[in-house]
């Protein structure tokens, strides 16, 4: 294989693994859509996209991740703020990601009693407006 396809074939490898068409690829790379899916149709070649999919993958779980950290920071400081409607959605929108994160982490069964809950956290807690959904 020479240089010149090894870097064609990365390229088109990158492109297909961030969700390019294959006629997108072929046209970023500038080679044909049949010289793309015949590289399709590679074991080896397939595996490379699968393989840099998977890191594109992980590299955005952990950026979420890291997001949501702040995310989670601004509900807190929210939940001290002079506003009630303000504190009482940051505290909604809190309790409703715990219940989440517990749905998640328990085993089945125990989700139709945190729908519940999240019902009684909007219908009785909420301030009327917010309980319609204009939070």
């Amino acid at each position: 294989m020479t240089a010149r396809r090894r870097d064609v074939d990365e390229l088109l490898a990158v492109a297909l693994s961030q969700g390019a068409t294959i006629q997108d690829a072929a046209d970023a790379c500038k080679v044909a859509y049949s010289t793309v899916q015949r590289r399709m149709r590679q074991p080896d070649f397939r595996a490379r996209v699968a393989q840099l999919r998977a890191q594109t993958i992980e590299t955005t779980m952990g950026r979420l991740v890291n997001s949501l950290n702040a995310a989670v920071e601004t509900l807190r400081d929210l939940l001290t703020s002079k506003d009630e409607r303000v504190r009482c959605t940051a505290a909604c929108k809190m309790l409703e990601l715990a219940l989440r994160y517990d749905e998640v982490t328990q085993p089945a069964g125990a989700s139709a009693e945190q729908g519940a809950v999240i019902q009684y956290i909007h219908r009785v807690i909420m301030p009327d407006g917010l309980a319609q959904g204009n939070h």
